[in-house]
């Protein structure tokens, strides 16, 4: 057993070591025969012509997977078969290992090629029939803005301001695609947006309002313009680093909070 340990603690990547001589001794203090043992081996131990001694099933046991003829890993047992001319093939009684050449030739990188092409390809065309079965955006007709705007109480000339707004820029809000043009609406209503909002005020320079409001209606515009305001506080280009308000974003907040004061004065 110690001899064995020995051997396939000193020998090469490939199983190839010197003949034991000096080292084996000082290694292994107990009277040992060698060449006594190398006979008892059988072809586990084989002579090379150099003189030195190869262990055949090491390669088989190191190396399940094969010896790569590209592996940097594999460079010294490669320098090992070629400098000592050792066979590729093994007996049949152990693992056919040898050198496995790379089996990415240029005609199967082709292949790999074409065969990532088609799959870019399948998914261009998976994009587009993905574009032409998605339902479009909500859009509504001048007809059904102007009839949803005299149910919410609001003019016919700001059904025509609203349509043609959202015309113009593609029927988007804030940049985005609009989801639902009558919750726009709505929210739009909360917040005075409209012409005829901005255009009829009171005496004393207040949104107006169809005779005296209660305090929860108030209270829900106040509401609506904090939700406002708090949209605008998450976006990052209104605030610094620290979530204080920015130029831009006190630019954007300002106005919403006049908007919160007039309304906390009616309450």
């Amino acid at each position: 057993m110690l001899a064995w340990l020995f051997l396939l603690d000193h020998c090469d990547a490939a199983g190839v070591i010197d003949k034991p001589g000096r080292m084996a001794r000082a290694a292994i203090p107990l009277p040992l025969d060698w060449e006594e043992f190398r006979e008892k081996a059988g072809d586990r131990i084989q002579v090379l012509p150099c003189g030195k001694w190869w262990l055949p099933k090491f390669v088989d046991y190191q190396y399940k997977g094969g010896v790569s003829a590209t592996s940097k890993q594999h460079g010294p047992i490669r320098d090992s078969i070629r400098k000592h001319s050792l066979p590729i093939e093994y007996p049949s009684n152990t693992h056919s290992i040898g050198i496995r050449y790379p089996t990415n030739t240029s005609q199967e990188k082709e292949k790999e090629k074409e065969k990532e092409t088609d799959k870019e390809k399948d998914k261009e065309t998976d994009k587009e029939k993905d574009k032409e079965t998605k339902p479009r955006k909500s859009r509504g007709t001048l007809e059904e803005i102007t009839e949803h705007c005299r149910e919410k109480g609001l003019t016919d000339d700001d059904a025509a301001w609203v349509f043609e707004k959202w015309e113009g820029n593609g029927w988007k809000n804030n940049g985005k695609a609009i989801n639902c043009w009558k919750s726009t609406i709505s929210s739009w209503k909360r917040i005075h947006i409209f012409p005829s909002q901005k255009q009829i005020a009171t005496p004393n320079g207040k949104p107006a309002t169809n005779g005296k409001r209660e305090a929860w209606q108030i209270n829900a515009d106040i509401k609506a313009y904090e939700a406002a305001i708090e949209e605008h506080r998450r976006k990052p280009e209104n605030t610094t680093g620290d979530g204080i308000w920015n130029r831009k974003g006190l630019a954007k907040v300002k106005p919403l909070r006049a908007k919160i004061a007039e309304l906390r004065e009616e309450l």
